[in-house]
């Protein structure tokens, strides 16, 4: 205790050390800390021990400071704070310099950077020099140049004085031109060991030789690299080679070289008999897709396969949301925006009420569907996720016999968004680049002569997905897009959207047919790889 029955008080001085401001004494409490730190620190009188200033004792000073500062007997110079290398600070130490300039005591800040455009550490903005606005707001920039010539040779001659070096006015120059070809740093670097060279011969200044000798012996950064990238070259070009290979090989299972692509939507298990969220017809579609593939084998140029792949707390699963009761919503249960704004349905995480009123209204700005309360299905690593047999098997031959990956699209992981559509989801959301539009699935799609959809839901996920790509697809070429209408079928309650798609995509142009009809098909079979 500051005021404990160990305090001693010391008379304050009389006399000209209070009346004259000349007379300045500089006592930062840094320098109390150090002092205190002592056994005969005299900060003994305040706490009796050692350590650091107790909170009640810096109160006491602050108070004192403040009453000399109203009397006109201290004056409080602010702290000089310099960093180097701000951007290597991260957004807590930039809140934390942001309140200390605020504060009475506040430093004077010099801050030191050679970056651009960079990530602030600690999130995933990005701002000029790695620093947050409401601080570069507060900051004066200033620019600086480049050294010219002379500026760095005076330079240069001050580090030989300050090193006790003498050199050779000819080293002096040498020098000068290897600072400008490489870096100041280096050239100041190479001072002192070239003053070893010629102390090892014997010599009493440092001439060219020395200079060149060094210079031979420790390599700057830009030859450090051009030695890396020769060993690279030298050693390692034949990986170098079969990497390229690999790239460009991956890139022709991307392209499918204007053949058919068939494009299967979530032939999962969860969506067949037995299923969670079953179609009654679905057994029956992947048994015709299976026979599809067999018989154009030849034809299909690529597969691609979509799988709905979610987290059992998802928006639209029951466990998602509750009522006032602590109920959560049965399946199928549809929840509008009113019904969120009303406290009808909300969400078990209070903080996502807000979250939830904009995503529902987005939905209905949108055209999608209202949000509905599906049965929990392709939960992630469960049976219900996975491909059902007719169809996984049909697709491993085909990827046998066309000497072809099959291409793997998950969707629908991020919890607080619906992604009927394999190519965005409903509500894209801007920090999660998954959820918004798959350019590349899209640019292979294009690559194809036909893309031929089926899978399931033609009421759901196909409908979707086939109303997004011809939005994308070359209006000339809608003809291309062909629907399997006997691989599909709808959930049951909801033929009429089913319905609408097809009308609607008929009218663009979307070709719907059966899987037995040929007519669609490339007539030049395209040869195995």
């Amino acid at each position: 205790d500051a005021m404990g029955p160990q305090t001693r008080f010391v008379q304050c001085p009389e006399g000209e050390l209070q009346k004259r401001k000349e007379v300045v004494h500089v006592v930062s409490l840094h320098e109390i800390d150090v002092i205190n730190s002592r056994s005969q620190g005299f900060l003994a009188l305040f706490a009796g021990d050692t350590g650091e200033i107790k909170d009640e004792v810096r109160e006491q000073i602050d108070t004192k400071v403040n009453e000399w500062r109203e009397e006109g007997k201290a004056t409080i110079v602010p702290g000089v704070l310099f960093i180097d290398e701000v951007h290597m600070l991260d957004i807590e130490c930039f809140s934390w310099l942001n309140r200390a300039l605020e504060s009475d005591l506040a430093p004077v800040l010099i801050i030191a950077t050679n970056r651009g455009i960079t990530r602030i550490r600690g999130t995933n903005y990005k701002s000029p020099h790695g620093i947050p606005i409401d601080l570069l707001d507060r900051l004066m920039i200033i620019t600086t140049k480049p050294y010219s010539e002379n500026d760095i040779r005076k330079i240069l001659n001050i580090r030989c004085e300050e090193e006790d070096v003498e050199m050779t006015d000819d080293a002096k120059d040498l020098l000068t031109r290897i600072a400008m070809e490489t870096s100041l740093r280096y050239a100041i670097h190479i001072i002192m060991t070239a003053s070893l060279v010629c102390t090892k011969r014997k010599g009493t200044e440092v001439d060219v030789a020395d200079i060149k000798k060094v210079y031979s012996l420790f390599v700057d950064v830009k030859r450090s690299t051009q030695f890396l990238m020769e060993y690279q070259h030298e050693f390692i070009r034949n990986m170098n080679a079969a990497l390229a290979t690999i790239a460009q090989v991956e890139a022709g299972y991307r392209n499918a070289g204007g053949g058919l692509t068939l494009f299967i939507i979530d032939p999962q298990v969860d969506f067949h008999p037995g299923g969670s969220l079953a179609i009654p017809a679905a057994d029956d579609d992947a048994l015709r897709t299976a026979t599809f593939i067999r018989s154009n084998m030849a034809k299909i140029s690529q597969l691609v396969i979509t799988l709905d792949s979610h987290q059992r707390l998802h928006i639209a699963h029951g466990v998602f949301w509750t009522n006032a009761a602590g109920e959560s919503p049965s399946p199928f249960t549809l929840i509008p925006s009113a019904d969120v704004a009303s406290g009808k349905w909300v969400p078990r995480s209070s903080e996502l009420k807000a979250y939830a009123l904009e995503y529902t209204k987005a939905l209905e700005a949108g055209g999608r569907f209202t949000l509905c309360i599906w049965p929990e299905h392709c939960i992630i690593g469960t049976k219900g996720q996975a491909i059902v047999d007719p169809i996984h098997d049909a697709a491993l031959e085909w990827s046998k016999h066309a000497g072809r990956p099959i291409t793997y699209v998950h969707k629908g992981s991020n919890c607080f968004t619906e992604h009927y559509s394999a190519l965005r989801a409903d509500v894209e959301l801007p920090h999660d680049p998954e959820t918004s539009l798959n350019v590349g699935l899209v640019d292979t799609l294009k690559s194809s002569g036909n893309v031929v959809v089926c899978g399931q839901a033609l009421s759901h996920c196909v409908n979707f997905t086939v109303r997004d790509l011809v939005d994308l697809w070359p209006q000339e070429r809608n003809k291309d897009i062909i629907v399997l209408t006997d691989c599909s079928s709808s959930v049951p309650g909801f033929e009429s959207s089913a319905d609408d798609f097809i009308r609607d995509m008929s009218k663009r142009g979307v070709q719907f047919v059966k899987s037995t009809d040929s007519s669609f098909l490339p007539r030049t079979p395209r040869a195995s790889v």
